[in-house]
């Protein structure tokens, strides 16, 4: 009895040891994990091309949600003129422009770093799946800050023009449903970027793929698809990622939560191989 309770004196010790440092270990993998997101931060906002980008983004968004203000010609008994309706999909255009800009910001965070740091990047942090976690948790931020001070810009801007004019911008369930998708997709197509950089790493040829896959390519498919195959319409990614915002082709085979969730898979396919890429490619 005696030696039972001897031989189980350490074993309880070495269990209660092992409990009083696994909080110590989380909190130790969660500063770590904290580190690589503010390295990333930095990398981000200390990039001309980010500042150069974003700037060049509002200015866009800007323009649009004035131009169309002024254009917009529906009085508030909404008798229809010559211009287009003042509704929030039409009003977010220049928003729905930035968001490729907003992508090339995402690229060049995963491209610049092949091109400039990363060496030392995966010198401070060995583990190569955590630095991407870092880089999406930073795109999915840096995105979702900028889309929103986007919108607002664009729905204020247009608005005060609207509301001068005499013509009310309907702010109705369809219109805050078009916000969210708008700011949804442009989290999910910065993603995109940042896998597309990742697997790329090379910033002409990311942005290149980034861009004219949907507007080119996509465009293309769908247009010999409606000859040939009527079917591969309805699965082009992007395509149904816009779905979020706009709901004009009803050729489409999803509606805008499920393009959004398809949109969502495809991205995150994306991010897996750029994953696998990322730890089996040479630095």
């Amino acid at each position: 009895m005696a030696g039972s309770g001897g031989s189980a004196g350490p074993t309880t010790a070495a269990t209660g040891l092992g409990e009083l440092a696994a909080p110590s270990s989380h909190v130790a993998e969660g500063r770590i994990m904290m580190n690589a997101i503010r390295a990333e931060w930095i990398k981000l906002r200390t990039i001309t091309s980010t500042w150069v980008l974003l700037i060049v983004s509002i200015v866009l968004t800007l323009f649009f949600s004035t131009l169309l203000a002024f254009v917009s010609n529906r009085d508030s008994g909404g008798r229809r003129g010559d211009g287009p309706a003042p509704t929030i999909e039409t009003m977010l255009t220049g928003v729905g422009l930035a968001t490729f800009l907003v992508g090339v910001v995402a690229v060049l965070l995963a491209s610049g770093d092949f091109r400039f740091t990363i060496r030392p990047t995966f010198a401070a942090e060995p583990r190569r799946l955590r630095v991407l976690l870092a880089k999406m948790v930073v795109v999915v931020v840096a995105s979702a800050l900028s889309g929103a001070v986007m919108i607002t810009l664009a729905l204020g801007t247009s608005s005060f023009i609207l509301k001068r004019r005499g013509i009310s911008l309907d702010f109705n369930s369809g219109g805050r449903s078009t916000a969210v998708g708008l700011l949804l997709y442009m989290m999910l197509f910065s993603l995109a970027g940042l896998a597309i950089g990742n697997l790329v790493r090379h910033s002409a040829g990311a942005i290149v793929v980034l861009i004219l896959w949907p507007l080119l390519v996509e465009s293309i498919l769908g247009g010999l698809s409606r000859n040939w195959f009527s079917w591969l319409t309805r699965w082009l990614p992007f395509a149904a990622g816009q779905r979020m915002i706009s709901f004009a082709d009803d050729t489409l085979l999803f509606g805008q939560w499920t393009g959004g969730a398809y949109f969502a898979g495809f991205v995150a396919l994306l991010l897996v191989l750029a994953a696998v890429f990322l730890r089996r490619r040479d630095a």
